[in-house]
């Protein structure tokens, strides 16, 4: 039987809708898209789409890469059927949450 899975791990991936090498997502600055106001938020974000949600069978519709820029923001928004995240290197910025704003 462990054998039978081992090998169905090898090869399961080889028969997956792309190859992997198409599937790796990579950043590329000149690609991102200049975005003023979005959300009517306050200044731009440059940003390009990692994956959209055709690309999984998952609940994760989309991963963008980009720079909120100085004096910056999304916008208050919400969303009804889905959450959204933003990870943030470690660096100062400041956060409106809950409309009270944190340094960090």
């Amino acid at each position: 039987m462990q054998k039978i899975l081992v090998a169905a791990s090898i090869l399961i991936p080889l028969f997956a809708r792309d190859p992997l090498a198409s599937r790796i997502a990579h950043t590329d600055p000149s690609k991102y898209h200049h975005s003023p106001a979005v959300h009517d938020g306050p200044g731009a974000l440059d940003f390009m789409a990692l994956f959209n949600y055709d690309a999984l069978n998952t609940n994760l519709y989309f991963l963008h890469r980009g720079v909120i820029l100085p004096k910056s923001g999304i916008g208050a928004h919400f969303h009804n059927q889905c959450e959204e995240m933003f990870v943030i290197p470690p660096r100062r910025y400041r956060l409106v949450r809950s409309w009270r704003y944190t340094s960090c």
